[in-house]
């Protein structure tokens, strides 16, 4: 119920997130979108410097929360802004001195400055994020986020248009600083600087949950990474739009770890079985897969006639987009599966896992020879599967269980597939834009909501774990 009243609020603010990063794309040359998308790996990294602070956050304060230990849940919460903010300020100090003493070539000095202030303006918007998820006001959350979202999207883009990359790294410091404040003063959260560090056990955990989500964005990040170092800016920039497809699912999808993370953790804090939340997790992630299904089967069709329309620049990169649509469903199923082991006290399993694939995945990228952008977006694609498959695996139920489980989560895709293969008959190979690439679209509507609605409902009782 909480998903289901936060998702259609939490999914326009995606929407509206999603336009913005559209128009910045539109705005920017594909270099200086292959610059924005290396700021956007820093500050991917920049935003773990609580090293794993702001993540205790989220997982202990629900379970003080539920314990009625309402003084160890603001010990907690002051462990993590203490130490998130005192390590962004560190890390915008020294990307301050790399703009005076060494910098790209590629980017001015007022560039990098930008970067050093967002890198704390983020890290403030991320614990006020975590802060309304730990202590579960979603409603407010789904205010948080549509500001947010709003701000962005009239802020950045505008600076965006008016001064290109400077623009954009301004009006993201703006946005992110200001609601953040806002919502500070609004919602009377009390936190306190305290350099004073909790027991080692804490640190751990702390720790723990830092590289459980650095695990993460190793696997997401690898991509863009590798395609930098081996094709160049301007290959980076035409994967741009595979980039934006992972994050505006990412981010849709992520409302659903938003609720069900504390909630989790609340029942572990009420002494429930490892079973029990197993159940919760897989039920929910079936669901998601049919909504994943549908979305990304109609994105994969939709990709050839939106991205020369929205996109021009970017056509090259459709290809790769393409495949990368279909693969992002494993990777989001996976993850939230994954929050089973963390909250049931086995979460060095699952950075094992995590490991395990990421090996996998950096071994296949380094095998490949003559590159193409399909060729990274294929094993991307694969390597996400067999995350899933290996998350399966770690769920505390018997094989028939874990075989049902599977077999619940693949039946969509397969639906899916079948009914692909039907659109793509109608696919012109010589002209994928326009109407020529709308009509397969269109049969595709047709058949798959009703298709697998039908599925969902007539295998409930066979399928349901």
């Amino acid at each position: 119920m909480r998903i289901a009243r936060l998702f259609p609020s939490f999914g326009v603010a995606q929407v509206l997130q999603a336009v913005t990063g559209f128009l910045v794309a539109r705005f920017l040359f594909p270099n200086e979108y292959g610059l924005w998308s290396l700021f956007a790996v820093v500050l991917f990294y920049s935003a773990q410097l609580h090293l794993g602070s702001i993540n205790l956050m989220h997982q202990e304060v629900p379970f003080f929360l539920a314990g009625k230990d309402s003084a160890a849940a603001q010990q907690v919460t002051n462990f993590a802004f203490t130490l998130s903010l005192t390590n962004c300020v560190l890390a915008a100090v020294l990307i301050c001195a790399a703009a005076v003493l060494w910098r790209p070539a590629a980017a001015s000095l007022l560039q990098l400055l930008l970067l050093a202030f967002l890198v704390i303006a983020q890290e403030l918007f991320v614990f006020v994020n975590y802060w309304l998820r730990a202590y579960q006001r979603f409603s407010v959350l789904s205010s948080y986020l549509n500001l947010y979202a709003c701000c962005n999207l009239v802020v950045v883009a505008g600076l965006g248009w008016w001064k290109h990359l400077t623009g954009v790294l301004l009006g993201y410091v703006i946005t992110s600083a200001g609601v953040a404040v806002c919502f500070i003063l609004r919602q009377q959260i009390r936190v306190a600087y305290r350099l004073r560090m909790p027991d080692w056990k804490s640190l751990v955990k702390a720790f723990q949950l830092l590289l459980w989500t650095m695990m993460f964005i190793f696997l997401t990040t690898l991509d863009r990474v590798f395609i930098s170092w081996r094709l160049g800016m301007l290959a980076l920039g035409l994967f741009g739009v595979s980039l934006l497809l992972s994050n505006l699912v990412y981010n849709t999808a992520d409302v659903v770890l938003q609720v069900l993370f504390p909630t989790a953790s609340s029942l572990a804090g009420s002494r429930q079985s490892p079973q029990s939340i197993a159940r919760l997790l897989l039920n929910s992630a079936r669901t998601l897969s049919y909504i994943l299904a549908v979305v990304l089967g109609l994105g994969f069709l939709l990709l050839p006639a939106a991205v020369p329309l929205l996109l021009p620049r970017y056509a090259l990169g459709i290809p790769a987009a393409r495949i990368v649509c279909l693969g992002l469903a494993p990777l989001v199923l996976a993850q939230l599966l994954s929050v089973s082991p963390v909250v049931s006290g086995k979460l060095n399993r699952c950075l094992l896992v995590q490991a395990a694939v990421l090996m996998v995945k950096m071994i296949s990228l380094l095998a490949l020879r003559n590159l193409q952008l399909t060729d990274v977006a294929l094993v991307s694609s694969l390597a996400n599967v067999l995350y899933l498959l290996a998350m399966l695996a770690t769920i505390p139920a018997s094989i028939w269980d874990r075989y049902r489980s599977l077999a619940s989560v693949a039946a969509p895709w397969a639906l899916v597939a079948a009914i692909l293969l039907i659109a793509g008959m109608l696919e012109n190979p010589v002209r994928l834009s326009g109407v020529n690439a709308l009509l397969p679209s269109s049969v595709y509507l047709l058949l798959a909501p009703s298709s697998l609605w039908l599925m969902y409902r007539h295998t409930s009782g066979v399928l349901h774990v």
